[in-house]
């Protein structure tokens, strides 16, 4: 019998062309990791989309999560580069567990 992965929580964000999903999983065993789905469409004429899935440890998510918020916390990123970026882009709708 192979191990089955159980869903504990989740996280969904929907955006112009794109789809993320982070979600906490369980094995049978016990053991948790999280998994990080992505979903974009590169050309709508060919329907061609790329995908990422990625699992991660619990540890190296949160370290993970920690980098990403001092990245996201520095002034040049913030200011420069993360706001110019971020206001060409559509909002995305959100759903999940959380």
């Amino acid at each position: 019998m192979g191990n089955k992965i159980k869903t504990l929580h989740y996280l969904s964000a929907k955006g112009n062309n794109k789809r993320i999903t982070v979600g906490l999983i369980e094995y049978n065993d016990g053991k948790k990791a999280f998994r990080v789905v992505t979903k974009t469409l590169v050309n709508l004429k060919e329907r061609q989309i790329t995908e990422t899935d990625n699992l991660y440890s619990v540890e190296t998510f949160a370290v993970l999560a920690a980098m990403f918020d001092r990245l996201l916390e520095n002034h040049q990123i913030k200011n420069k580069i993360l706001l110019k970026e971020l206001s060409n882009i559509k909002p995305f709708k959100g759903s999940g567990t959380l």
